[in-house]
């Protein structure tokens, strides 16, 4: 199970969510998400086509595990929870049930200081996590000094291609 977590909007959390489900499904493997989030836009996206897969859910944070717990009893291999942002208790509980945390970032400035808040939340959660560039522009290499994510990374360097990011963790 993995949460894409941040506490800036407009960060690419439920877009995220999204791709790595129908990636997922495209897999072969049955995935679900599990939007938090009120503004409900991963659930719309559902909403609005044909295909039945990837399985949405719109859930209040008090549901959480029992909404995870139907997922995984309809055999989904990977649940996506889709946080919202400026929610820091729920956006916790999303992070402990998580096996894995993704913070997406998109490289300004501001949103690379606003990532500090959402990284003293998940230090909190003691779940494995990494930070994601989004929107990184083609051509263009990113040195990026983070704040520590225990103990996940003291630098994250990003090298864009025409069409696509590559992360490098270096520790």
């Amino acid at each position: 199970m993995a949460v894409d977590y941040s506490q800036k909007g407009g960060a690419g959390k439920t877009t995220l969510a999204i791709h790595l489900a129908v990636a997922a499904e495209g897999d072969g493997k049955q995935s679900a998400i599990v939007d938090l989030d009120p503004q409900a836009s991963a659930a719309n996206w559902g909403d609005s086509r044909k295909e039945e897969t990837p399985v949405i859910v719109s859930a209040q944070p008090s549901w959480l595990d029992k909404v995870l717990a139907a997922a995984k009893s309809a055999g989904a291999v990977l649940a996506i929870i889709d946080t919202a942002p400026y929610s820091e208790s729920a956006s916790l509980a999303a992070a402990r049930a998580a096996d894995f945390i993704i913070v997406p970032c998109r490289p300004a400035v501001l949103d690379l200081h606003a990532i500090s808040h959402s990284i003293d939340s998940i230090k909190l959660a003691g779940r494995p996590a990494s930070v994601m560039l989004n929107t990184v522009p083609p051509g263009v290499a990113w040195l990026l000094m983070l704040p520590p994510l225990s103990p996940l990374m003291a630098c994250l360097f990003v090298q864009s291609t025409l069409d696509k990011g590559q992360l490098f963790y270096m520790r």
